[in-house]
Formats: C-alpha cells, sequence, structure tokens
C-alpha cells in the first residue's frame, strides 16, 4: 500500500555543494506527494540556494552563530510542526539533535564511513559501485517508492535579481557573447585550489585566441585569488568575487557557456544551471561521490598518483608534501579540453 504523507522535513544545513546536491530528492519527493508540505532546516546564510525553488513550501533558518539556544529553538519548531517524515542528509551533531526524539518516521542516507576511512587512510578501494552522493540522497527513501529521473541537480534563477545582476556586470565592463568563460578558482581548502597562476595563463589564452570574455566568481574568501590573477591579465578579465550574493553570481554564471574550476560549490551550481563545466579535482576522488555530472561535464585528474585521495573533503597542506596532483596539471592541457568543450 503506498505511503502518504502530509509533511516533510528535510535536513541539510550546508553548504553550497550539499544543499544543491539535496535538488533532485526535493523535486523527487513533490512528484511523489504532490499536495504533501515540504519544508527544509538550513542555515539562514545558504537561503538563496533554495529560496525560489518551487517544490519547497517553506523554509526553517537558523543561525549557527548563536550556539546550543537556536538549536533548540529550531527543535521546538520542528516539534510543533507535527512532521509525517523527517528526512536527514547531514548526519552530524546538530541534525541527530534536532531529529531525536520527534515522533516522525526518520529517514537518512548512507556516508560509508568505514569505506571512506580505509580508503583515504590505507589506499583500500573498498567501492565496488560508485554511487554520487546526491544518489545516496534519494535511495534514502527508496522505500517511499522514490527512484531516481536522472534529470540532475537544478536550479532557478529569480528573474528581476538576474536583470539587475547584469546590469551590475555591465557597469564593471562585462558584455557576454558567444564565447564567455567563468572561472572559480577558490575552494574551501588549500589543496583543493589548482595554483592561480595556472588559471591565469588559460585565463589569458582564451582572452588572446579566442577572444573570450572571462569572469572571475567566487565569494570574499577567494577574493585575494581572483585579485592575483585579475592583476595578471590586466582588462582581459573581469572580477566580481566577494562582490555578488549567491543568487547574484547564479545569474552570471548563467550568462557563460563554461565554467573552469575546483572541486568547490560553484561547480554544483553550474550543473544546476546546465553549464559546461571543466572540473580539476586534486586531493579527492570519484569515490567519495562529489563528482560533477558527466553528461555536462569533464574532470580532469592526475590518475597517476597512488596517494590520491589523501582527504575526503581537503585540507591545508599536501601530506606528501609535492601537489603533484594539481601541479601536474598543466595549464595547456586544461586550456585544450576547455576548447573541445566550446566546440
Amino acid at each position: 500500500m503506498p505511503v502518504k504523507l502530509q509533511k516533510i522535513l528535510i535536513i541539510r544545513s550546508s553548504s553550497i555543494g550539499d544543499i544543491l546536491l539535496t535538488t533532485p530528492l526535493l523535486r523527487l519527493l513533490r512528484r511523489q506527494f504532490p499536495r504533501a508540505e515540504i519544508a527544509m532546516v538550513i542555515k539562514k546564510q545558504f537561503t538563496e540556494l533554495v529560496r525560489t525553488n518551487p517544490n519547497i513550501n517553506y523554509l526553517i533558518t537558523f543561525d549557527s552563530t548563536r550556539g546550543l539556544k537556536e538549536l533548540v529553538r529550531i527543535r521546538r519548531e520542528i516539534k510543533k510542526q507535527h512532521f509525517d517524515a523527517i528526512i536527514d542528509v547531514h548526519k552530524n551533531f546538530r541534525s541527530y539533535y534536532l531529529r531525536a526524539f520527534q515522533k516522525a518516521q526518520i529517514y537518512s542516507f548512507k556516508k560509508y564511513r568505514i569505506k571512506r576511512f580505509l580508503l583515504v587512510r590505507f589506499g583500500w578501494n573498498f567501492y565496488k559501485n560508485i554511487i554520487p552522493v546526491y544518489k545516496r540522497y534519494i535511495d534514502s527513501v527508496k522505500e517511499l517508492g522514490i527512484q531516481d529521473d536522472e534529470q540532475g541537480l537544478e536550479f532557478f534563477p529569480d528573474k528581476s535579481v538576474c536583470e539587475s545582476t547584469m546590469e551590475i556586470l555591465a557597469g564593471q565592463g562585462f558584455h557576454p557573447k558567444n564565447s564567455t568563460i567563468a572561472l572559480a578558482p577558490g575552494a574551501g581548502f588549500a589543496n583543493k585550489r589548482w595554483p592561480w597562476d595556472y588559471f591565469a595563463a588559460v585565463a589569458q589564452k582564451l582572452a588572446a585566441e579566442q577572444n573570450a570574455e572571462v569572469l572571475l566568481l567566487g565569494g570574499k574568501d577567494d577574493a585575494t585569488i581572483t585579485q592575483q590573477i585579475a592583476g595578471k591579465c590586466g582588462k582581459q578579465v573581469t572580477d566580481v568575487a566577494g562582490k555578488l550574493d549567491l543568487m547574484q553570481t547564479a545569474c552570471a554564471l548563467a550568462a557563460c557557456q563554461l565554467i573552469i574550476t575546483n572541486d568547490t560549490g560553484l561547480m554544483h551550481l553550474a550543473n544546476a544551471l546546465k553549464i559546461k563545466t571543466v572540473a580539476i579535482f586534486g586531493p579527492t576522488t570519484r569515490e567519495l561521490g562529489f563528482f560533477p555530472d558527466e553528461r555536462i561535464s569533464t574532470v580532469i585528474e592526475n590518475n597517476t598518483l597512488t596517494c590520491r585521495p589523501c582527504t575526503h573533503i581537503g585540507s591545508n597542506k599536501c601530506p606528501q608534501k609535492h601537489f603533484k596532483c594539481m601541479k601536474d596539471i598543466r595549464p595547456e592541457d586544461v586550456y585544450n579540453i576547455v576548447i573541445k568543450n566550446l566546440k
């Protein structure tokens, strides 16, 4: 007998990529339960990622800087809502606390912690099947009759914000055309960042040989890197890293034909917008579940190294002190793949 749910809660409070990886699950839940109320617990700084998503009725936002008091408040709010089902696709201390002793049916996904530990720590690969993280989210509710529709991630830009964003970009001297390339040279951890001067070399070559418009994207933490690239490239690039919010960044990215990116949240945002992606992976590998959609993406990685993966989320230094996973990927290699994708 089919399960009927009236109120569903998804817990995924951060970060950019992880939240975007929930969008197939949200779409499938809405399709399976068209009349249900679907809510999501999320950190307030990430609300723009799902604010316009038609598959969500409302958000329960929280300020993580307020500590335990804020968690207590959110837990009380969840209890008042009397959800039929709580789907925990975060599985950390906060999510366990929020779902504990709730009367709802609890669903959660597999993190494969033991397999991950053995792969990262000893290089022992026990992954018989490589399941992307977004599919693991979907598998958490397969008993509800939900199956992947293979449509991938999605994002819904705010049209009015996109109009004003184009005006902002025009004021910066950026005018989208046939060859408009975005660069996302930042990442949360240092060893997930391809060298900035490599990015600069590709940007210069694209501008000189392809007459491409190059747009540097990222958050405030990435601005130091993008400023170095812009300083080397001059008027050949437009640097708006740290100057746009999440929705504005999505609008800017939607105006591009392709993005060159590290393993970061903007890579997943590009996938959600169906933008062609050239992704550079260093310390992490496909088994960990965060590779982009291969239908619109090309992953560049150094497969000659036995020390990969050395981490599952990244770190701030290379354990082997050579950083070959990134340094051995040359600018000309990336440039050639970009040209192939543009054609």
